[in-house]
C-alpha cells in the first residue's frame, strides 16, 4: 500500500490517453492490471481522458530487463504471434459478425453482449504485455546498444532511427487546427 511518504519518494512517469471512458476503460484496466503486479501505479480515469502514473525507475529497469531477455532469447515476436492469435483474430471474427448483422434489428441485450466481448478482448490485449515500458527511455536504450556495438550515428541518423516516418493522428489533428487558426 502506498502512503504519502512513499508517493513523494517515487520518480513518477505519467502515461496518458484521450478518449471516452467507455472505450478506453478496458485497455487502461489491462495496462494497470499488468503493471500493478510489477510495482507502483496510480490510475485516474475521468470523463475525457485517462492518466496513469507509474514508477519511472521501475519502468526503466523493466525495459532493460526485457531488452536483455530479447537479446538472449528472443520472445517479442512470439508474444506478437500469441497476441495475433488470442486477440487480433478474435477481434476480426467479432467485427465480421457485427458487420453481417442488420444494425436496426440488434436488440439492446445483443449489443451489450457484443460490447462485453469486445471489452474483454481489449482488456486482455494490454494484460499480456505492457509495451509502453520502452517509452520512458527508448533513446537511452538505443544509445546504450549503439555504444555496446561500437556504432556511431550522427544526430540525423538517430532521429531517423527513433522517429516514425508518418505523423501520428494527434499531431495531424493539431497541425490541422493550427492551419485553420492561421486561415481565420
Amino acid at each position: 500500500m502506498l502512503n504519502l511518504d512513499k508517493i513523494k519518494k517515487i520518480n513518477w512517469y505519467r502515461q496518458e490517453t484521450e478518449g471516452a471512458p467507455y472505450f478506453i476503460y478496458g485497455p487502461c484496466r489491462g495496462c494497470v492490471g499488468w503493471f500493478k503486479n510489477q510495482g507502483h501505479v496510480i490510475w485516474c480515469c475521468r470523463q475525457k481522458d485517462a492518466r496513469c502514473w507509474l514508477d519511472k525507475d521501475l519502468l526503466r529497469a523493466l525495459s532493460v530487463k526485457y531488452l536483455q531477455k530479447e537479446k538472449s532469447q528472443p520472445f517479442l515476436a512470439a508474444l506478437f504471434r500469441q497476441w495475433d492469435k488470442k486477440i487480433k483474430q478474435k477481434h476480426e471474427i467479432l467485427f465480421k459478425k457485427i458487420d453481417s448483422l442488420e444494425i436496426a434489428n440488434i436488440t439492446g441485450g445483443e449489443l451489450l453482449r457484443l460490447n462485453k466481448i469486445l471489452a474483454s478482448y481489449s482488456y486482455a490485449m494490454w494484460l499480456e504485455f505492457y509495451p509502453d515500458i520502452f517509452d520512458v527511455d527508448a533513446e537511452g536504450l538505443v544509445e546504450s546498444e549503439l555504444v555496446e556495438k561500437r556504432l556511431t550515428l550522427n544526430n540525423e541518423e538517430k532521429n531517423i532511427l527513433m522517429s516514425s516516418p508518418e505523423i501520428i493522428a494527434y499531431s495531424r489533428e493539431g497541425r490541422a487546427l493550427l492551419k485553420i487558426a492561421r486561415e481565420i
